[in-house]
């Protein structure tokens, strides 16, 4: 079920390069709409994705820490970047309705800041969990690598 990368079937050339630009695309497609700062944080996780996911050195397994450390830097970047007297990207006032004492604000998002933080507690847990019995009691298990 697998194409050998040294004899790859005629009409498959093409296509790695062709998947690449398509990120791009997508890439530009969103970014069209963002500041410069916001452009420069896709353009990074772009890159990121597609080095993980294209490179023979990186295990692929090692996304388990890089897109969430990722998303933690470009949380990061932006925070100081707010705190900047010129910053990069527009940092607009809350749209209209948006009240952070109001109670219907969190009833629009659909849950309660404490779900979501179990979620993420959860999500830890589990990821946790994984990469100890993976690592440290060695369970082999191909289920166990998919986190």
């Amino acid at each position: 079920a697998f194409v050998d990368p040294n004899s790859p079937p005629w009409y498959l050339i093409g296509l790695p390069p062709a998947a690449i630009s398509l990120v791009f695309k997508a890439f530009y497609g969103f970014a069209i709409k963002l500041d410069s700062l916001g452009i420069i944080l896709a353009l990074c996780s772009c890159l990121v994705a597609v080095l993980l996911n294209n490179d023979d050195d990186i295990d692929p397994a090692s996304s388990q820490w890089v897109f969430p450390t990722t998303l933690a830097l470009g949380g990061l970047v932006t925070y100081l970047d707010s705190k900047r007297e010129k910053p990069f990207a527009t940092y607009a006032s809350p749209g209209k309705g948006w009240d952070k004492d109001s109670d219907e604000t969190m009833k629009r998002i659909g849950i309660p800041l404490w779900v979501g933080a179990l979620i993420f507690l959860l999500w830890l847990g589990i990821l946790i969990l994984v990469i100890i019995l993976v690592d440290v009691a060695e369970v082999d298990n191909v289920y166990l690598k998919i986190f």
